[in-house]
């Protein structure tokens, strides 16, 4: 679910090593004119147990000023 009609989304991701990785994301709104940036580091501890560190940044602009920035990291 998302507030605009039409969305890209693209996503890249690299395994430095077979216990981390990290991969960058991002959402385009050909309507809203907006872009979200969603990068996240992966870190496996053990066996079934992974450590992410997900962020993400959002922009929307107007008559290419840009209005808000938000940016969020979540640890878990």
């Amino acid at each position: 679910m998302f507030p605009f009609r039409y969305t890209l989304f693209a996503e890249a991701s690299y395994s430095f090593s077979p216990i981390f990785k990290a991969s960058l994301g991002g959402m385009y709104s050909l309507s809203g004119n907006s872009i979200i940036i969603l990068p996240t580091l992966t870190y496996s501890i053990a066996n079934n147990w992974v450590l992410d560190l997900i962020g993400q940044s959002f922009s929307r602009s107007k008559t290419a000023a840009i209005t808000r920035w938000v940016t969020a990291f979540i640890c878990g």
